[in-house]
């Protein structure tokens, strides 16, 4: 009786394709796993931090300096946002970036508490003397101004809303003038908002801009 059922199975067997008995899906289903993992794809390999990309003489020296973050985002209908609480989702991103480079950051809460709106309106709108008399009171060494500006169009191809997003950079000193500039490239999206993109290119390239920060200021001399 034995040997009967095994002349059946053998018969069965070879009944079957070939590709069929021995394909990864009927191999897993035993319980082996013969998927090329040498193939699969690989983690994407980590950013260099900020402080890895700057000079060690630069780094030492722009160590433990104050610096103030602040925010404002452009429309399309020419209006300025100014409310920096808006931002509390992209500001880390950016703090953490200097704070790894060795500097000292000031908080939101601690901008917002002692430099009043209307200070920070002037600044934002490049009035220069609002810079003297709100972050020097702060105690900022520098002033690293983010403006957002964003553009909605058509795309004709698949018929929906896309946004064209940049980020731009200007390092003052507290006491005046502008010490580097910096942009992260552009980006598209469908949506209204346009903070997840900043959040996304922020994460890529927020480091590179830092360095690139660092080294405008030690080329003056600052």
């Amino acid at each position: 009786m034995r040997l009967a059922w095994l002349s059946v199975a053998a018969t069965l067997l070879a009944a079957m394709p070939f590709d069929s008995a021995l394909s990864p899906a009927s191999v897993q289903a035993q319980g082996l796993d013969l998927s090329d993992r040498g193939n699969r794809p690989q983690a994407a390999p980590q950013r260099a931090p900020a402080g890895a990309l700057i000079d060690p003489a630069c780094r030492r020296r722009l160590a433990n300096r104050k610096i103030a973050i602040v925010f404002t985002e452009v429309r399309e209908d020419g209006g300025r946002l100014i409310q920096q609480r808006r931002y509390a989702g992209v500001f880390p991103l950016v703090a953490d970036a200097l704070r790894r480079a060795g500097m000292t950051v000031y908080t939101q809460e601690e901008i917002n508490r002692q430099v009043a709106q209307e200070e920070l309106r002037r600044f934002l709108n490049n009035e220069a003397d609002a810079a003297l008399t709100a972050f020097q009171r702060l105690g900022a060494a520098y002033v690293l101004r983010a403006t957002i500006e964003s553009r909605a169009m058509m795309n004709p191809m698949i018929r929906v809303k896309q946004v064209s997003v940049s980020v731009s950079f200007a390092l003052s000193a507290s006491s005046g003038g502008i010490l580097g500039q910096a942009e992260m490239s552009e980006a598209s999206f469908t949506g209204a908002d346009p903070l997840p993109i900043v959040r996304d290119i922020l994460r890529e390239q927020i480091d590179g801009v830092v360095a690139d920060l660092y080294a405008s200021v030690c080329a003056r001399g600052r």
